[in-house]
């Protein structure tokens, strides 16, 4: 659904890039920082039900 998935993601061998759907204007890339998840990204966040 995203833009892109970066080109750690692609596996298929006929793929030209990291293009997809572009359903979305964002993308998700997860980082994993010595087994723990960090959240790193451009813009303004809400958090919902505490």
């Amino acid at each position: 659904m995203t833009p892109r998935i970066g080109s750690y993601f692609v596996e298929w061998p006929s793929a030209p890039d990291d293009r997809t759907l572009g359903v979305v204007d964002f993308s998700v890339f997860p980082h994993l920082v010595d087994g723990t998840v960090e959240v790193i990204s451009e813009g303004r966040w809400r958090k919902f039900g505490a």
